[in-house]
């Protein structure tokens, strides 16, 4: 309710029954009789306006929200996006290193028979391996592991350019696994295999 007593006119002495007087601007007089209930309220336009928004506020509001949802909108098809990364990346790197344990513990020289087969259950020393590449991992008997026909392997196994430890080239293979998941990233592992003989 809008009321509004600092304007309300000042009444030096009150109305006997059946007098008028005039009313200030914006204000109703009513009869003594019904004065005491009446209420005072301005007829004032402003004391008449609805409150609520504007358009303005309305649409302002909306574009606020909506770059909102757009911005968490965003951040969440980037995190489903990426929720499998970790996943391939970890599978990656288990495969590297599963195959670089394998060639390690290979005899460093060739026997006087080496194979040279692309067989890798008959891989008899550790250059053998080198130039070794698979799409879609398998095991040393050649068995297909399930959920990796998407991963690339390849190896390669070639002498240092220079001694490392006083270690001659001719002692060392530096062997580098490469092992790509099915959404093109790479993980890479290198070793060293040393002639202890």
């Amino acid at each position: 309710m809008c009321t509004d007593t600092a304007s309300r006119p000042a009444q030096s002495t009150p109305l006997t029954s059946g007098e008028t007087r005039a009313a200030a601007p914006g204000f109703q007089i009513y009869p003594a009789s019904t004065r005491a209930n009446a209420p005072c309220l301005p007829v004032r336009p402003s004391c008449l306006r609805q409150r609520g928004f504007t358009l303005f506020e309305l649409i302002f509001f909306i574009l606020i929200v909506g770059i909102a949802v757009a911005g968490v909108t965003q951040v969440y098809a980037v995190a489903v996006r990426a929720s499998g990364d970790p996943m391939l990346r970890k599978q990656a790197l288990m495969i590297a290193e599963s195959l670089l344990e394998e060639i390690e513990l290979q005899p460093f020289a060739a026997s006087s028979t080496p194979y040279s087969g692309t067989s890798r259950s008959l891989f008899d020393h550790v250059a053998a391996y080198n130039g070794y590449t698979i799409t879609g991992i398998r095991d040393l008997n050649g068995t297909a592991l399930p959920g990796l026909s998407a991963y690339t392997l390849a190896v390669t196994v070639q002498a240092p350019a220079a001694a490392i430890g006083g270690v001659t080239p001719a002692n060392i293979w530096v062997i580098t696994v490469t092992v790509t998941d099915g959404a093109g990233a790479s993980t890479r592992l290198t070793g060293y295999r040393f002639n202890y003989a």
